[in-house]
């Protein structure tokens, strides 16, 4: 099996040799599965990267999100390395950040902050980095209560079981880890996908990837 470092540099390199025409109409039909998809429709909060360079756009899936009454939140680096999610209410709050990524304004941004939530939706008090949320993070799985916010995510590579391949930072993997009730979906053009990537315990998967030719994710 390759490595993760050489099917990243695969993948990426692929990705970068798709026809701009191609990649552009792949982009927007990515857009139409994944705002179609129950985990978009079903989400109050949608927690969305801003796409950058040739990664498969994000900008109108967050524009699709405010016309259903969605929140939204867009990822920032901080000072200390580590990833944080801001709400924003148009594409006009988002400037250049850590390596030339847009981000939230740091002078606006409003900080998002997953919550638990019970069955009938209210939220629940207590502690959302517990020892149990954080034992079912590192599982892959999710915690025993749902929240309403769908994570998308960015990568250079899924595979079948949404296992993905970042790009070496693990900004989203820490991030994952306390939050479990988050839904998980990858975005990529189908020539990203592999058939199976190497996984640790501690991986946490998408549980939906959507391509130009539909949900990648093939879950025994």
């Amino acid at each position: 099996m390759e490595t993760k470092k050489e099917i990243r540099a695969r993948a990426l390199k692929e990705r970068g040799a798709l026809p701009l025409q191609a990649r552009e109409a792949y982009g927007r039909e990515i857009l139409r599965l994944a705002a179609a998809h129950p985990f978009f429709q079903n989400a109050r909060e949608i927690y969305c990267y801003a796409s950058f360079r040739d990664e498969v756009p994000t900008f109108g899936l967050m524009e699709e999100a405010w016309k259903a009454g969605k929140r939204v939140a867009v990822p920032r680096v901080t000072d200390g390395q580590e990833m944080e999610f801001c709400y924003i209410e148009s594409l006009c709050a988002l400037r250049p950040g850590y390596c030339g990524i847009p981000e939230p304004d740091g002078l606006q941004a409003q900080k998002a902050v997953p919550r638990m939530s019970s069955a009938d939706g209210q939220e629940m008090p207590g502690n959302r980095f517990g020892p149990e949320s954080q034992s079912a993070a590192g599982r892959g799985l999710p915690g025993r209560e749902y929240g309403d916010i769908l994570m998308i995510l960015p990568g250079a590579a899924f595979d079948r079981k949404g296992n993905r391949i970042g790009y070496g930072r693990g900004f989203y993997d820490r991030y994952l880890q306390h939050a479990p009730q988050c839904r998980r979906m990858g975005l990529a053009y189908f020539v990203q996908c592999v058939e199976e990537i190497p996984a640790g315990p501690w991986d946490i998967p998408a549980e939906a990837v959507i391509t130009e030719k539909g949900n990648y994710v093939h879950v025994e």
